[in-house]
């Protein structure tokens, strides 16, 4: 799915699109891919993001850390760090950092490597977000 289909499934059957992106997320999250591919794929993952609710957009921003850090694909990290800004939806944000506690020391990583990867610093992440890494990446 190209991302004009994505963002009129969205439009179209919101339920039907948000179980499809949860899957579409997941399969990015956990599979390897070409270099030059995982900018289509963030696309499209933010497409997902910007059309859906709230666990849907969780697991869009997961898939995006993980595979800009795996990677090391900028524009995917650049892309989750953007999503994650303090400009965030404060509920959103609150989900996002049950999911990083559930993540832990994975998480702590992958924050770790965006931090050295494009010099980013994790206190420009949402509030709720940068008290979530406090507690867990001790």
């Amino acid at each position: 799915m190209g991302v004009e289909r994505i963002q009129t499934a969205c439009a179209d059957a919101p339920d039907d699109a948000a179980r499809i992106g949860i899957e579409f997320a997941q399969w990015v999250a956990r599979t390897a891919f070409n270099f030059d591919y995982c900018d289509a794929l963030a696309n499209r993952l933010e497409a997902f993001f910007e059309g859906t609710e709230f666990e849907c957009k969780v697991e869009c921003l997961m898939a995006l850390l993980s595979m800009g850090t795996s990677h090391n694909r900028w524009f995917v990290e650049r892309k989750f760090t953007r999503l994650a800004s303090p400009e965030m939806d404060e509920n959103l944000a609150k989900r996002l950092a049950v999911q990083f506690r559930i993540g832990g020391g994975e998480v702590c990583d992958q924050i770790d490597h965006l931090e050295k990867s494009i010099n980013f610093d994790r206190a420009d992440l949402h509030p709720a977000l940068v008290k979530a890494l406090a507690d867990i990446c001790k």
